[in-house]
């Protein structure tokens, strides 16, 4: 079964399209509880293995991820582009090669109503997912459906559906299953920092900020599938914007990525 693209993490956790809000840092004047309003996009985000770096056009729109190894060399990157009542996100590979594409058509509130998805320019193997949304804007069910060849021109059809159940403002609990499998539950729990950074929140599986609807408002500290609990820490900068994100598994630490911003 072929799966949508996903962002590699740290692409996926790195940046975002949306214009936020911080205070442009001076050494003599720094008031955290009172910032004031600027236009933000994360810049950079590092691992110990790699890096990304993003590309914006005037309107703070995200058009390029970049992501470079240890040695500064490019390994891959994505392009999006914007239409009246779509956008499209094209991979590539590091020499430049497309390998899969994902066209998101949008609905009256500029969030994603259907979404295709190609890889290696396999238009008759294309995958499709469907997207509803609640009064409150937030994306409570994703409907895919996914097509692979058999042999000729014999097709294998199976069905992927995730629910997402949301608290007040934050998503809680998510459940999916695959095909007709088993149902995968993964259930959030919050702390008080709100979520400034919103690319970090659940639910958010595209480099668009937004494209999916209303997000969590608090950043998440845990989140439980089945006997599993991994855990979320954060380091701040003085705005309340996230500078390192961990996830931690049983004192294992799975991911470490580290972000720095640029403040207009």
């Amino acid at each position: 079964m072929k799966k949508h693209f996903l962002l590699p993490a740290v692409l996926l956790l790195g940046f975002t399209t949306a214009v936020t809000s911080c205070k442009k840092k001076k050494d003599d004047d720094v008031n955290p509880t009172n910032p004031t309003p600027q236009a933000c996009t994360v810049d950079r985000a590092r691992t110990n293995s790699d890096s990304t770096q993003a590309t914006y056009d005037s309107n703070n729109r995200i058009i390029k991820y970049q992501t470079f190894n240890n040695s500064g060399n490019s390994d891959n990157f994505i392009l999006y582009t914007y239409n009246s009542n779509s956008i499209v996100q094209k991979n590539y590979d590091n020499n430049g090669d497309l390998t899969a594409e994902t066209d998101y058509y949008l609905n009256s509130n500029s969030n994603v109503s259907y979404s295709v998805h190609i890889e290696d320019g396999d238009t008759d193997n294309a995958d499709t997912t469907w997207y509803s949304y609640d009064g409150s804007n937030h994306n409570i069910r994703r409907a895919t459906k996914n097509t692979s060849a058999v042999i000729g021109d014999l097709k294998n059809t199976t069905y992927d559906t995730t629910w997402y159940t949301y608290s007040g403002d934050n998503l809680s609990k998510i459940d999916k299953r695959n095909d007709n499998g088993d149902m995968e539950t993964t259930i959030y729990s919050y702390g008080t920092a709100d979520a400034k950074s919103k690319f970090l929140v659940p639910g958010q599986d595209a480099g668009i900020l937004g494209l999916f609807g209303n997000t969590s408002a608090k950043l998440p500290v845990s989140a439980t599938s089945g006997s599993t609990t991994r855990s979320y820490f954060y380091q701040f900068n003085q705005e309340g914007y996230v500078t390192r994100y961990q996830i931690v598994n049983s004192a294992v630490t799975e991911k470490d990525i580290r972000y720095t911003y640029n403040c207009k």
